[in-house]
């Protein structure tokens, strides 16, 4: 498993309309192959700041797989235009002993 960790900074004053629009587009991010699961979390220092989290089968799920489709072209119109700046995605693989227990039982 792949987590793609995506920071995003929305313009002033767009938070709830972009969080909405999310939550419609996020479907199209769903039905891709190789997807697994994603969540969205709002920043609570810096208004408009986000880190988007998706599980992937493989790093080409995302990079290839899913950025050559129909469904990444229907996200990214729908939810690019509320960034200020283009977010910024990396992609993380687990560490052997990187994982708590409590981690271990929520993630099952």
């Amino acid at each position: 498993m792949i987590l793609e960790v995506a920071t995003l900074q929305v313009h002033e004053g767009k938070e709830a309309e972009f969080e909405t629009v999310f939550a419609r587009a996020s479907s199209a991010i769903s039905t891709a192959k190789g997807y697994l699961g994603h969540e969205l979390n709002r920043c609570l220092e810096r208004k408009g700041h986000y880190v988007l989290l998706v599980r992937w089968e493989s790093v080409d799920a995302h990079t290839v797989t899913f950025k050559a489709s129909s469904e990444y072209e229907e996200f990214r119109r729908s939810i690019h235009p509320f960034y200020v700046k283009s977010p910024e995605a990396l992609h993380y693989e687990s560490v052997e002993g990187g994982l708590s227990e409590s981690s271990r039982s929520t993630r099952r």
